[in-house]
């Protein structure tokens, strides 16, 4: 079964928040991250969470904060269980470093509407959906409160509204753009394409830290290399690993889109969400379980036996491990070199 809430009381505890995805637990001087398996589309969380979702969200981001220590310091201390991580605590700049080497998702929405500048980007005439930019571009957002929705930001608005200093801003995007070098680095060493990610940054100690998760297909989307310049040319949709096939399910099944804090927009969603979410489980959280375990094994080869023993049994026990797992497994037999049973 799926966590989706946690309710901790720990010694010394001062606070709990409850995010999108993450149960934070302020512990004086040092935080308690729980990577839970709620899922969120459009700022506003399903009514139904993906069994082993935060684990590998959790194990995932892990591995990247190690693998980028030497680019700039990170909050983290410790994982002492696969869905927790504690580490230090910064104090948060109130916007997400957006970077995008690619032009789809809400940037090919905008831009096939004809907007040509998101965020003091100016974009040419021209590009296709999925198309490379020449080089990184970034593209900033306020950080919203939960049923709110992030808005878009350029650097000028920032430094106007007193979000971060000139300086400041020059390490937050020097970093965001290291940052993103280095996981499409690791990317194309396993044959996928890091496509756009997000990075949130605080300081510590009057250091600037990145903080929260990093390179996960919850804050990034992944395309396949293998067979991009084929689809790209054709105008076909790409193989991908994100959250975007659950905002398309949503967008094509009624969900609305609305821009700002928009009280009446949110009650229809939530009321949508209520209608709909017997159909999301049935069509979609294996769908997403799978996308997000095959990611982790892409990324994690070596810690494969996390979740399956050496016959290819799942290690949990859930009725959530459909055929999707086997399907996903089987085509591209990069898990498991034995048929994966599936728990009755």
């Amino acid at each position: 079964s799926a966590l989706t809430k946690t309710d901790f009381h720990f010694p010394g505890q001062q606070s709990v928040y409850h995010g999108k995805v993450r149960d934070v637990y302020n512990l004086g001087d040092r935080l308690a991250m729980v990577a839970t398996d709620r899922i969120s589309a459009f700022d506003v969380i399903l009514p139904k969470g993906i069994p082993f979702k935060g684990q590998v969200l959790n194990q995932i981001a892990a591995k990247f904060l190690d693998a980028t220590t030497d680019i700039c310091p990170n909050w983290k201390l410790a994982t002492p269980d696969p869905m927790v991580t504690v580490g230090v605590m910064c104090e948060g700049f109130p916007v997400e470093m957006i970077v995008r080497g690619y032009l789809c998702g809400s940037a090919w929405r905008a831009y096939k509407s004809g907007v040509r500048e998101i965020c003091g980007v100016k974009l040419p005439e021209g590009m296709k959906e999925n198309q490379k930019f020449p080089t990184p571009i970034v593209t900033p957002t306020t950080k919203a409160e939960i049923g709110e929705h992030d808005a878009d930001i350029s650097k000028e608005e920032i430094l106007a509204r007193g979000l971060a200093t000139p300086e400041e801003y020059e390490v937050l995007e020097k970093y965001t753009l290291a940052l993103f070098a280095r996981g499409t680095e690791i990317a194309a060493q396993r044959g996928l394409i890091l496509v756009d990610t997000k990075y949130e940054f605080g300081k510590h100690n009057g250091e600037i830290y990145l903080m929260d998760e990093i390179h996960t297909p919850d804050s990034s989307r992944y395309f396949y290399a293998e067979g991009y310049e084929d689809r790209f040319a054709k105008g076909e949709p790409q193989k991908q690993l994100s959250k975007e096939f659950v905002r398309e399910w949503l967008m094509d099944n009624g969900f609305i889109i609305c821009l700002g804090a928009d009280s009446a927009c949110n009650n229809v969603n939530n009321f949508f969400l209520c209608f709909t979410c017997n159909q999301i489980a049935r069509n979609r959280i294996c769908t997403v379980t799978a996308s997000f375990a095959f990611f982790f094994c892409k990324t994690h080869k070596p810690v494969v036996n996390k979740f399956f023993n050496a016959d290819g049994e799942a290690l949990y026990s859930s009725t959530a491990l459909l055929q999707p797992y086997a399907e996903i497994f089987d085509s591209t037999q990069a898990l498991v070199q034995v048929p994966l049973r599936l728990p009755q």
